[in-house]
């Protein structure tokens, strides 16, 4: 572990250099009591990088979570996540099954509707 980690308050970005600042990070910190999907997490798990969150974001790895409401779990799990060889790779497959569900029931609106989301995605690409 790197005893000389310290906290950097990263000030408003755009996206692409946000993108670019997030691959040098180690850890975001996003215990949000009500974001539910979160973007920055997101980006995070889109760049390798873990993210320490709370409840409220569901789609994220259950080891990923810590209560809002306390410093302490919030430390432990960020100290816990940046032990974990695989944290951010578990972010990842959680990132991308929950957009999977998301894509899924997106087009199963659609389709009594007379559209094909799948066919219109691949057509967007």
């Amino acid at each position: 572990m790197n005893l000389q980690a310290q906290i950097v308050n990263v000030p408003w970005l755009d996206n692409d250099d946000f993108r670019r600042y997030l691959y040098r990070m180690d850890l975001l910190w996003q215990p949000s009591f009500s974001e539910t999907f979160n973007n920055v997490t997101a980006e995070g798990a889109a760049a390798d990088v873990s993210s320490v969150v709370s409840d409220a974001i569901g789609w994220a790895p259950k080891n990923w979570r810590a209560r809002a409401d306390s410093a302490t779990s919030i430390a432990a799990a960020g100290a816990a996540l940046i032990r974990e060889r695989f944290a951010a790779d578990n972010g990842w497959r959680a990132l991308d099954a929950h957009n999977n569900a998301a894509a899924e029931q997106w087009s199963g609106w659609l389709s009594p509707q007379g559209y094909d989301y799948f066919a219109w995605a691949s057509f967007c690409r």
